[in-house]
């Protein structure tokens, strides 16, 4: 079962398994007020009130309480017990939730997959319907793909924040500040990724960000889904 966190202030995250979750609210990266739900059910619960969350969280705030002066050291500083070659940024002011950027690899394997969805998409509203007539097929099918293309991509990103491809491998685009992108910046990056295509494998295996020109461009992250331990 996968399940999404929501903030006190409404910044919702995930989706997330059980096992993941708990990892969370043990390093105080979920609290007690934190609201959450599974991806079938609209209702949202407090997480003191979720089970398998809520002797994780007393024991946690237990522990807070006795050394309270380390642990407000840490989140003055969230990167500060990180290791010098990990490379890590806070999702949040507070520091609560890391994001890790996504390699050249996992970016790879999820843009194959959206493009083996892309193509079925594409052969069903195309080639299965006979939709145009054949003096005009190669322009009509260019362009349709381009469409289907662009509106896969913007659509998936802008209201889901990943793809299918993305989904399946760990992988999300967000706002360097941890927002989500919405509509108009995930279409602006879609066409620059597009623009940009021969550049970012470059960037994303030799620098240390892993950042492409078009994640740069518009201030967002292809980041992976799993937080950081």
């Amino acid at each position: 079962m996968q399940y999404i966190i929501r903030t006190p202030e409404g910044a919702e995250y995930g989706p997330a398994d059980e096992a993941t979750l708990i990892k969370w609210a043990g390093a105080g990266r979920i609290k007690a007020d934190f609201e959450i739900r599974n991806e079938v059910m609209r209702k949202w619960h407090t997480a003191a009130e979720t089970p398998f969350l809520k002797n994780v969280l007393r024991d946690r705030e237990l522990e807070e309480k006795t050394t309270m002066g380390k642990k407000l050291g840490s989140f003055v500083n969230p990167t500060a017990e990180l290791g010098s070659g990990q490379a890590s940024n806070s999702l949040t002011n507070s520091g609560v939730f890391k994001w890790t950027n996504a390699n050249a690899g996992r970016r790879l394997a999820s843009f194959l997959f959206d493009a083996f969805v892309v193509a079925a998409i594409f052969w069903g509203l195309t080639f299965s319907l006979d939709l145009f007539p054949f003096k005009q097929a190669y322009l009509c099918y260019t362009l349709a793909g381009i469409l289907i293309s662009l509106a896969y991509f913007s659509l998936a990103l802008g209201f889901m924040a990943q793809t299918l491809g993305q989904l399946f491998w760990g992988v999300m685009v967000i706002r360097k500040d941890g927002e989500p992108v919405l509509l108009g910046r995930a279409y602006l990056f879609t066409v620059l990724s597009w623009l940009t295509l021969p550049l970012t494998p470059i960037l994303t295996y030799s620098t240390r960000s892993h950042r492409g020109l078009a994640e740069r461009m518009t201030g967002v992250v292809v980041c992976r889904t799993r937080v950081m331990d």
